[in-house]
């Protein structure tokens, strides 16, 4: 692991209305295999939400983020470096094990200026039922010790590219029945088995 390395939480897309279901297996497995060791100055992220990989092809931008990256953030806790892991291990696993499978649909494209002369593209994701529980996951990171950033307020969505791009808009059901604590290179999956 390096020190720096992005961390946060998302939600794991696994299965889409209408066209069955994907197992854990079949996604790319360097995404959900933990490799080294943790280090104290690696970074920590919670990621909800990446796609199957059929809808993440139909997602992603030719020279943009790749379809195996693609994911909606929940909570993001910057630099790992004085944080527990274990803790925020059991606040991940415990929030995934009373959220239930969380279903929406992308519906926009839209743009972030990062500064710099510098812009992200967007797609839009709306999850009706996203706001309740996300606010508990964030109240378990607290109580965890290991804090999400507070420097924005929380949009979900889901970045395709770090540059200005006009992709086709189109409606997608989108269904996230993961989320995935990355902590530097490690990412540890949990399905989401709430009830609604």
């Amino acid at each position: 692991m390096h020190a720096g390395l992005v961390t946060r939480v998302a939600a794991t897309l696994l299965s889409l209305p209408g066209s069955g279901s994907v197992s854990g297996s079949e996604l790319t497995a360097a995404r959900f295999t933990t490799t080294g060791q943790r280090s104290a100055g690696a970074s920590t992220t919670n990621r909800t939400s990446r796609v199957t990989e059929a809808l993440a092809g139909r997602l992603a931008i030719a020279g943009g983020e790749k379809a195996e990256e693609l994911h909606v953030t929940l909570a993001f806790m910057g630099n790992a470096a004085g944080l527990d892991f274990d803790r925020a291990h059991g606040a991940v696993e415990s929030w995934a094990a009373r959220t239930p499978v969380l279903d929406g649909e992308l519906s926009g494209i839209g743009h972030f200026d990062l500064g710099a002369g510098k812009t992200a593209t967007y797609r839009s994701v709306d999850l009706p039922k996203l706001p309740e529980p996300r606010e508990e996951l964030v109240g378990l990171l607290d109580a965890a010790g290991v804090p999400p950033k507070r420097d924005h307020g929380f949009s979900p969505h889901m970045t395709l590219d770090y540059k200005m791009r006009r992709p086709p808009v189109r409606k997608q059901p989108i269904t996230f029945s993961k989320v995935t604590l990355t902590w530097g290179d490690e990412r540890h999956e949990f399905p989401l088995t709430g009830r609604s």
